[in-house]
């Protein structure tokens, strides 16, 4: 319902309740929706959505999975990968 009594002075520009700049629309699965959102949120007010201890926790049961490889274990393409990730591990 439009309003009789404006006109284009009296207009408020829109704002954006998004302090990272310009949006776009997405496509997330919709079990998913509200925690992504909420991830966005917290890094858009500038918070960390996981802490470093967390970080390093999860990077070194990454590590620990990588390390104990099963006998017989051959060469891939995943093999760069995970010699940088035993990079970034050795520099944690």
């Amino acid at each position: 319902m439009s309003n009789p009594n404006g006109n284009i002075q009296t207009l408020k520009p829109y704002e954006s309740k998004w302090r990272s700049g310009k949006t776009q629309t997405i496509r997330v699965p919709v079990a998913l929706a509200e925690q992504i959102l909420a991830v966005a949120r917290q890094m858009d007010a500038g918070d960390s959505p996981v802490t470093e201890d967390e970080l390093v926790i999860s990077l070194t049961k990454l590590r620990d999975k990588i390390e104990a490889k099963e006998p017989g274990y051959k060469v891939n393409s995943a093999s760069k990968l995970i010699s940088a990730l035993k990079l970034i591990f050795d520099k944690l």
